[in-house]
């Protein structure tokens, strides 16, 4: 009868959704979209992932760095402890765990965790890149920088390890050095974008260079709109700091910002 028809079809439905392609695609989608800086729909996504398959640990992971994203490290720390058992020869759960370690400022399992990374991954960038700013944020230079030596003789290479370089120039009194570093430095995903300009917006206002330091901090301002990233900024400070190198701006210095970044004009 018709009942008995429509409950196959609901229970057809219900094993379609509960199949592991089924988790498996939402992992994917959720991968891609975190990858787009689109971080509400990627939590969706890996919520789903693990709801379809319950205990699965890759889906464990990608929620788990999910809950970083929005700053949630207790929440990402307790799932990464249920999928370590599964997960603890894969390198980019360590970096998962260093970072919910770094964010509940748990130094010394952080660096741990980066180190167990590096270990099983010795071309992972991301491992070095975040340890060696872990280290730096310590005021522990030299090892920053014998990381970095090391990163660089691993060939692990990307636009997190460039900045680094840049802040690691700064702190040391090199800001022309870092300035130019900075620029240099590529930065395809958006908090490495961040990252960049902020460090310019700083090198810049230490060199004197109101105009410059001004248009990376608008710059900073724009990119931080399109993610939920901005939260880890005060903006509070980055509205005084703005209002600061205005103050210090002269009508002529206005116009000519104005004609370098038209679109960011307050």
């Amino acid at each position: 009868g018709r009942g008995d028809h429509a409950g196959a079809v609901e229970a057809i439905a219900r094993a379609v959704r509960l199949s592991p392609r089924a988790a498996t695609i939402q992992l994917n989608d959720s991968r891609a979209l975190q990858d787009a800086d689109l971080l509400e729909q990627a939590f969706e996504a890996a919520s789903e992932a693990l709801r379809l398959a319950p205990g699965d640990a890759q889906a464990q992971l990608q929620l788990a760095k999910m809950h970083q994203a929005q700053d949630r490290f207790e929440e990402a720390k307790a799932l990464l402890r249920q999928a370590q058992a599964k997960l603890g020869k894969d390198a980019d759960f360590w970096v998962a765990k260093g970072l919910a370690h770094a964010g509940l400022e748990e130094i010394g399992e952080a660096e741990a965790a980066y180190k167990r990374a590096i270990e099983l991954a010795p071309q992972l960038s991301l491992a070095y890149a975040n340890l060696g700013f872990l280290l730096e944020q310590a005021n522990r230079l030299d090892e920053a920088e014998a990381l970095l030596a090391d990163a660089e003789r691993a060939g692990a290479e990307t636009d997190q390890l460039l900045l680094l370089r840049a802040t690691l120039l700064r702190r040391r009194g090199d800001v022309a050095q870092a300035l130019a570093a900075a620029e240099a430095a590529p930065a395809a995903q958006l908090s490495a974008k961040i990252a960049r300009a902020e460090l310019v917006a700083q090198c810049a206002d230490r060199l004197d260079q109101p105009v410059r330091a001004f248009a990376a901090m608008r710059e900073m301002n724009a990119l931080l709109a399109q993610t939920s990233q901005a939260r880890l900024y005060d903006r509070n400070a980055f509205a005084v700091n703005l209002e600061a190198l205005r103050e210090r701006l002269t009508p002529d210095a206005i116009g000519r910002w104005a004609s370098i970044a038209p679109d960011s004009r307050p």
